[in-house]
């Protein structure tokens, strides 16, 4: 197999973000004969009703029709489209979004009170998405995927062989985000740490101007890392602003995009829009500011969704988050080894599944640039190197292999 050419697995994968019949076709590439779906043919309404779908065993009750064409149960393609393009873009502004300034200080149970979080028994049960690891989607294609594999009449190949460039189980990102002079100062440490690793660091940093040291932004280019957008200054309702003023928003920021020819985005406190994201997909090649799963701050809600791998809503790539970011678990209480075996079950969950470890750590002076960060951070990173099957690459890298993916199985 061709290094250039993306292993059939993330072809498979991306071929779950375009029209069903560029995704009956990479079926039918897998199993060596037609694949089709019975049993349902309109998708679930219900978010836990779509969640819940991925539970099933995708190779349950299969049949071959008189034409040799493999009929399974269900239809996933559908729910899983439903699943990011409904349920994870809320048409409305939350109530939190349009109150005044003072009531965002409020405390935590009165924006629960605004917001109508769940409480924790909703959280708990089986339809809702679970943080920080939610695992049915990934599991159920990846199932899928294997059992085609298995009906093949012919020689598999290297079709179950790791799927990541070099022969990789899965990716990691490292990304660190920069949204103050003091996180400013820090970029040079960090990236020093992360290169002498052998981990392309990408650095996303804030849209005000008085962040920016250009000469140091440029040594991160030049030191093979990455620069992506932060667009905390934006505010997080630019989401939910007509068209027009999302794009102004841009247009002011747009100098800082040519000059270091930023190409990712990250917004990780805003909801996602369509608006928002087709003005996105003018300027920027990928967007990483959904989470597969994650705790609101403000009502401790669950959101997400629910894949650790790329995805696509139209016209935008989603590279998700999917690694907990380190300031969120200091805030819940993870400090010392907790903090470390979280982050380590969780990348190992992903490297089970073959997917993508999107690791986002907050750059200032008493979080992510603490010493006592740094090192267990260096440590997590030091013990997924030595298993040998990580592919660190940074978020633009990872998109630009999964657009090949995407053009392959188009082809």
């Amino acid at each position: 197999m061709s290094a250039d050419i993306p292993h059939p697995y993330l072809r498979y994968l991306a071929a779950w973000d375009q029209d069903e019949p560029a995704f009956f076709a990479a079926l039918d590439e897998i199993a060596g004969q037609p694949v089709r779906f019975s049993g349902l043919t309109r998708s679930p309404q219900d978010l836990g009703d779509c969640l819940a779908f991925f539970r099933n065993d995708p190779m349950a009750a299969v049949t071959e029709a008189p034409d040799r064409t493999l009929l399974l149960p269900g239809n996933p393609h559908l729910v899983l489209r439903l699943l990011l393009e409904r349920h994870y873009l809320p048409p409305d502004q939350p109530r939190l979004g349009r109150a005044r300034r003072d009531l965002l200080r409020a405390g935590a149970s009165l924006r629960r009170f605004f917001e109508r979080g769940p409480g924790p028994e909703e959280r708990a049960d089986d339809c809702g998405l679970r943080w920080p690891d939610e695992a049915r989607v990934d599991r159920y294609r990846r199932d899928l995927f294997e059992g085609l594999v298995e009906e093949r009449r012919g020689p598999a190949g290297g079709l179950l062989d790791p799927p990541w460039p070099g022969g990789k189980r899965y990716a990691l990102c490292l990304t660190l985000e920069v949204a103050s002079p003091d996180g400013m100062r820090l970029v040079g440490t960090a990236l020093e740490d992360a290169v002498s690793r052998g981990v392309p660091p990408a650095f996303f940093i804030g849209t005000k101007r008085e962040i920016w040291d250009h000469e140091l932004v440029g040594e991160v280019s030049a030191g093979g890392g990455e620069v992506g957008l932060l667009g905390l200054s934006l505010g997080a309702n630019l989401a939910h602003a007509r068209p027009g003023r999302i794009r102004r928003a841009l247009d002011r920021i747009q100098p800082l995009i040519d000059r270091h020819r930023i190409v990712g985005y990250r917004h990780r406190s805003s909801r996602v829009t369509r608006p928002l994201l087709e003005a996105l997909a003018e300027r920027f090649a990928y967007d990483s500011s959904i989470p597969d799963t994650a705790r609101d701050p403000a009502t401790d809600a669950v959101r997400g969704c629910a894949l650790t791998t790329p995805f696509a809503i139209p016209p935008m790539m989603e590279i998700p988050l999917t690694l907990p970011p380190d300031d969120s678990l200091l805030s819940q209480g993870y400090e010392g080894l907790d903090f470390l075996d979280l982050l380590r079950r969780k990348a190992l969950a992903i490297r089970d599944r073959r997917g993508v470890a999107t690791l986002a750590v907050r750059l200032e002076p008493d979080v992510g640039g603490r010493r006592v960060q740094r090192d267990l951070l260096g440590a997590l990173l030091g013990e997924l190197a030595d298993l040998n099957d990580v592919w660190f690459a940074t978020p633009a890298q990872v998109a630009r292999h999964w657009q090949r993916a995407m053009a392959v199985g188009g082809s």
